[in-house]
């Protein structure tokens, strides 16, 4: 009997040891690493994370930072559960079976769209990417769902051969409609997403804004969206922002045009159920791109001008001054320096076309030169782009 109570205590020694043993490697392991965190990296294992000795002239401090990820995460799902709503996709027209058995004839499949586009307007405008033709023939072989899965008939489609992007009209009614994202608002780094009008999301960041180089048209865009990662074959050609705001379209060559440049036409649509450009018909460099190539040489704009402005000029054969054209019309000429369109300078954050974009044709506005170190101003009809 005492044999067995002395085995009975050796066990119960040997579980309690083993126990604290464990749980001792367990705080220890903790204490390790939360002082690693700690003292070689800076990072305390709970409560805020005090980035500003890590980073010079900074004070920045994330409080709450295991919730940062989950945060965006959620935020990520709800724009694209939003983005969906004014998503639409595209399908060649069934033929139904009204037999009373099921026949796949007698759906659109949501995952295979002929293709997809985006809500412009609560009364039915869409654009999209996918190639349709404008002849009503043609047209009307092909059908509209949303994400409610109400089907529509398509009535009109106009093609803008400029962007590439087709416009076309379906009679609905109260539609879900995205806001367009501010341009200057756009920064490298930024989240963006792409998401299918069925809900597939997708997220990337911005890299760089495109520049085009050499001598820039005032009548053509001069930048594109460039993103990190190539945007997948199932999304729609729309860009968002965490916002859930539109911040670019993207052509059948993946080429991403930011909603600035479809201003004009898309307003042009709206009111004249048509397409109409506007154009001022001159080349331009931007004065800021322009460094003397000796300190004895003068910039073109001397003191007066500085980094502002664009300089009117010639690109390889085209002339500068497109004869006929609203810039001719006005006086402008190679040479000249534009300082000024319609009360704006012209500088890093406006160029002539971002100017034209909030113009009509047929509207009048005020250009301010330099011209042999004189400064003037001239009267610009908007003419339409050809």
């Amino acid at each position: 009997m005492e044999r067995v109570k002395n085995n009975k205590t050796i066990i119960t020694v040997i579980v309690v040891a083993a126990f604290f043993g464990l749980a001792g490697g367990v705080v220890g392991e903790l204490f390790a690493r939360a002082y690693l965190l700690e003292s070689l990296f800076n990072l305390p294992i709970y409560g805020d994370i005090n980035l500003s000795s890590a980073t010079a002239g900074s004070n920045l401090i994330i409080r709450q930072a295991s919730r940062v990820v989950v945060n965006e995460n959620d935020k990520i799902d709800e724009t694209i559960n939003s983005m969906r709503s004014s998503l639409v996709g595209i399908y060649k027209k069934q033929n139904p079976v009204e037999d009373g058995n099921f026949s796949a004839v007698n759906y659109y499949s949501a995952r295979e769209p002929a293709g997809q586009g985006l809500v412009l307007t609560g009364d039915g405008w869409l654009v999209t990417n996918f190639s349709l033709s404008d002849r009503a023939a043609d047209f009307a072989q092909f059908a509209v769902v949303t994400n409610e899965k109400k089907v529509y008939g398509i009535d009109r489609v106009v093609k803008d051969k400029y962007s590439k992007m087709v416009f076309l009209h379906v009679p609905a009614r109260d539609l879900s409609v995205k806001k367009f994202a501010d341009r200057l608002a756009l920064k490298n780094g930024e989240l963006v997403l792409a998401a299918s009008w069925q809900g597939a999301g997708w997220t990337s960041t911005v890299e760089n804004r495109e520049q085009f180089s050499a001598a820039n048209s005032s009548d053509l865009p001069t930048d594109r969206i460039a993103l990190k990662d190539a945007v997948p074959a199932f999304a729609a050609p729309v860009i968002f922002n965490l916002s859930g705001e539109v911040i670019g379209l993207m052509d059948s060559e993946q080429k991403i045009e930011p909603m600035s440049h479809f201003i004009t036409a898309i307003d042009s649509l709206f009111r004249l159920k048509t397409i109409k450009r506007p154009s001022l018909g001159f080349y331009y460099l931007p004065a800021a791109a322009l460094v003397p190539v000796s300190e004895k040489i003068k910039t073109f704009a001397g003191d007066a001008a500085g980094d502002k402005g664009v300089v009117i000029y010639k690109d390889g054969k085209t002339a500068a001054v497109a004869k006929g054209s609203a810039a001719d019309f006005a006086g402008l000429k190679e040479g000249d320096v534009l300082l000024s369109l319609d009360e704006v300078d012209l500088d890093s954050g406006h160029n002539p076309n971002d100017i034209l974009q909030t113009t009509a044709v047929g509207d009048t506005i005020t250009a301010a030169i330099l011209r042999n170190g004189e400064k003037k101003d001239l009267e610009i009809k908007i003419g339409e782009l050809k």
